[in-house]
């Protein structure tokens, strides 16, 4: 872990890499020159350099930019920075290195001939100069800035174009006013989400008079155990991992969209106390129960390969390591059971069957095996043990308290070599 330190004049009013106290962090990014830039909201920008451990704060009053409230930082991969701003519009910083010097930066207006709004919620880079933008209550604005040399023309706008905002698609019932992110494909399509829905779309024409495109997949929550459709609540950010499939975050858990030709298959995960927070249990089976911390998900997010996707949200993060398509998906944890099941507490204890997981012993200390976690109904943890082997009896219903758990319905969470599972166990007496 890094963490922004400098020294102040004044501690009582400054902290140590804070530009002062108060101000949360909304959003990350780095830059091209692998540089770490974080908004302090209300606050301002701090930018680290993880080579010199040199830290710098920018912010009005010692620079150009127009305001502290920014919520989305984008880095684009021709080196310049967007920072959108939730009162401001967007602005973009040319060099990152000379960000005092003012014509290294450039304001986007946002008055009805560029942004049509001051409400900016992501940005996306897209293919030949353009760059998309969400606007909140406006739609989402396509911005050509030209392109030159295989780089886009920042400073000369002779060669701009700005579309009109695009609010409604023909044949979605996805509103883009409400747009909260959106991602461009390596493909060129285009996904947006906002509200409790996302739309897939591909562009086809645009200019001053809007935007022309082509409808391809409107996702909304799901309704019924026979279709499929995404979870519960809110989307605040969406992502594209290295398999070109769509990773969304809800106020209850996360869904992955893959698309395989024709065939649309959508994932889901939540945590055990969320599946039964909502309700889940009358849309879904147990097995969208993941190792998800709980609580909202407020971000998604790949690392540079696309290999790896954080989930971060209100109880904490989780990194999902992603398997290549043409990949073999098999896991150590693909052929376990456990036995017996039902089983009667105090009178026998369960194992576990179908794996190969030994432990070792250094002295006293024990290594390896399969780390469990037993919960019940309430998502209380009843039983926990980091070395589990095979086939050897774990746990014969004894709470830590020393009485019998209750009978009824357990959920089992079972974790080898970075592959998560779980499992139902019925105790009975």
């Amino acid at each position: 872990w890094l963490q922004f330190f400098r020294e102040v004049e004044d501690p009582a009013l400054e902290g140590p890499g804070l530009i002062d106290f108060g101000g949360n962090f909304l959003t990350v990014a780095v830059s091209e020159l692998d540089n770490l830039w974080a908004s302090q909201f209300t606050k301002g920008l701090i930018t680290y350099n993880p080579d010199t451990g040199e830290c710098t704060h920018i912010k009005q009053g010692n620079s150009v930019l127009r305001g502290n409230r920014i919520v989305k930082i984008v880095s684009h991969p021709d080196g310049p920075l967007l920072f959108c701003s939730d009162t401001a519009g967007v602005d973009i910083l040319l060099d990152e290195v000379n960000w005092e010097n003012s014509e290294n930066w450039l304001f986007l207006s946002t008055e009805g001939d560029q942004l049509n709004g001051n409400i900016i919620r992501d940005a996306a880079i897209g293919q030949n100069g353009h760059i998309w933008f969400a606007v909140e209550n406006v739609g989402i604005v396509l911005w050509d800035c030209g392109f030159s040399d295989g780089s886009p023309t920042w400073t000369d706008t002779q060669d701009d174009v700005w579309s009109a905002p695009l609010a409604t698609l023909s044949g979605s019932t996805f509103s883009f006013e409400g747009t909260q992110a959106i991602k461009v494909a390596d493909d060129g399509t285009i996904w947006a989400a906002g509200g409790s829905g996302i739309v897939h779309f591909q562009l086809d024409g645009y200019g001053s008079n809007g935007i022309s495109a082509t409808h391809l997949q409107t996702f909304r929550e799901k309704v019924d155990s026979y279709t499929d459709g995404l979870l519960f609540g809110a989307i605040s950010e969406i992502a594209i991992d290295n398999n070109g499939d769509i990773w969304a975050a809800h106020s209850a858990g996360t869904n992955r969209i893959r698309l395989r030709g024709d065939d649309v298959f959508i994932d889901s995960y939540t945590s055990y106390r969320d599946y039964i927070d909502y309700g889940f249990g009358v849309l879904y089976s147990d097995g969208i129960i993941s190792g998800l911390p709980g609580g909202r998900v407020r971000r998604v997010a790949c690392n540079i390969d696309a290999r790896q996707v954080a989930v971060s949200g209100e109880r904490g993060v989780m990194l999902i390591e992603v398997t290549p398509e043409s990949a073999n998906n098999s896991g150590p944890l693909d052929n376990l059971y456990m036995y017996p099941n039902p089983f009667y507490a105090g009178s026998s204890s369960i194992k576990l069957g179908g794996i190969d997981a030994e432990v070792s012993w250094d002295g006293y200390v024990p290594s390896g095996g399969v780390s469990i976690e037993i919960f019940n109904l309430t998502g209380q943890s009843v039983f926990k043990n980091d070395h589990v082997e095979g086939d050897t009896p774990l746990w014969n219903g004894t709470l830590r308290n020393g009485e019998l758990a209750a009978p009824g319905v357990y959920q089992v969470r079972l974790e080898i070599d970075g592959q998560i599972l779980i499992k139902p166990l019925a105790i009975v007496r």
